[in-house]
């Protein structure tokens, strides 16, 4: 870490706010995975409730099963 300290206070300012823009921006990107992740499991589990009561309504498809 001998280069660390040769350099000057702006240069080290600048790559500690890189650095903590950098991490802001991957925690966000998890955070958006997850959240993205969870409302399209939801929404999928109401589409396939939905047609499931659908079917469910049909009578020719009551007679077959």
């Amino acid at each position: 870490m001998k280069w660390l300290s040769k350099l000057r206070l702006q240069s080290k300012l600048i790559i500690f706010i890189f650095a903590s823009i950098l991490m802001q921006l991957i925690v966000l990107g998890f955070l958006s995975i997850n959240v993205i992740s969870d409302v399209l499991q939801k929404q999928i589990g109401e589409r396939a409730l939905a047609v499931s009561k659908t079917l469910s309504q049909n009578e020719k498809l009551q007679k077959l099963m």
